[in-house]
């Protein structure tokens, strides 16, 4: 199964599971919270993070030998923002951006970055707790870019899932902690600018690659008005 088609498949989940977190108290939304916790009212939430992630796996498997993403990228450094809202005591549903500058592989003139535009479903154990262990599952798009100064630039595309954990030790509506990204990719398509425009293509023998992050994270909470 292709990387696309396990992402559309991971969606259409979502949207099945989506009004289950909206439902009425007793009902399966509320069993995923912690018993002996009094449900707090929904949230909104601001994040940032800043971390460092290494390249592993293939770009693509065309011609007579792949092409290695770290031997494109020696690591990225990526910074994130990410808002959202509270469902239920336990889960989380937010969108984030992130962009990093890429450091290149070899001696040369050089520059690059990876972009990634998505969502999160995030699951919080004990939310209330100082230290909140949370879980989060991730899909969306990617784009790297490599460029070399005066000579051509070279961009790959396509959808991505990853896989997150980490902890925010509280600090009232303020929290900070350790995260970790397992990043799963799958590039459809190439851009090359050579001077003379830009020239698309569909790639054919498409493969997996892989980026797993460290770093920190920074979460702002801001509580629900009352209701009257």
């Amino acid at each position: 199964m292709s990387l696309l088609r396990l992402c559309r498949n991971a969606a259409l989940c979502l949207l099945l599971l989506a009004p289950s977190a909206f439902a009425a108290p007793g009902s399966a939304g509320d069993a995923l919270a912690d018993p002996f916790d009094e449900s707090p009212p929904p949230q909104s939430f601001f994040a940032a993070r800043v971390g460092y992630a290494l390249p592993f796996g293939t770009i693509t498997h065309e011609g007579t030998d792949p092409l290695w993403l770290y031997d494109v990228y020696n690591g990225v450094v990526p910074f994130w923002l990410e808002g959202g809202y509270r469902l239920t005591s336990n889960l989380f549903l937010g969108a984030y951006g992130q962009l990093a500058p890429a450091q290149i592989h070899g001696r040369c003139d050089c520059s690059g970055s990876d972009l990634r535009l998505g969502l999160n479903l995030y699951y919080h154990l004990y939310p209330e707790t100082f230290a909140k262990v949370w879980f989060a599952l991730g899909l969306g798009y990617e784009r790297t870019e490599a460029s070399v100064a005066g000579q051509f630039t070279d961009i790959f595309s396509g959808p991505d899932a990853s896989f997150q954990a980490g902890a925010d030790y509280d600090a009232g509506p303020l929290s900070a902690g350790p995260f970790v990204a397992l990043t799963m990719g799958e590039y459809l398509t190439e851009s090359v600018n050579l001077g003379t425009g830009l020239t698309s293509r569909f790639i054919e023998d498409r493969s997996l690659h892989f980026w797993f992050q460290i770093g920190l994270r920074v979460r702002f909470e801001v509580a629900s008005r009352p209701t009257s």
